[in-house]
């Protein structure tokens, strides 16, 4: 089985009745078109964070929101130590969704 990357853009919203909510908007499993958008929502200072997960979305691999104090590259957290950084390609994805991102920034 190939592990495919799911890029999961989330919304906050803030609504009088509900009071903090969030919004899954956009889903991507390209690794281009998730850091053109991230980097399109940053630059807006859209309240937002992203998720990098398995397709099926059951695990979840990393999430970020914004950019680093010196702004080089994205704040990314890393949400499950359990997998394998070296044989799990959701690990890789992440990686290159860092490189990319820090190539577009500089």
């Amino acid at each position: 089985m190939t592990e495919i990357p799911r890029f999961n853009f989330i919304e906050l919203q803030t609504d009088r009745n509900f009071g903090h909510t969030e919004h899954i908007y956009f889903v991507t499993t390209d690794v281009d078109e998730a850091v053109d958008h991230y980097l399109h929502k940053v630059r807006e200072h859209n309240p937002f964070y992203m998720t990098i997960s398995s397709v099926d979305g059951r695990i979840c691999v990393a999430k970020s929101h914004g950019l680093s104090s010196d702004k080089t590259k994205p704040r990314i957290i890393r949400m499950n130590s359990d997998l394998n950084p070296k044989a799990c390609n959701y690990t890789l994805y992440t990686n290159k969704f860092i490189k990319t991102v820090r190539r577009k920034l500089n």
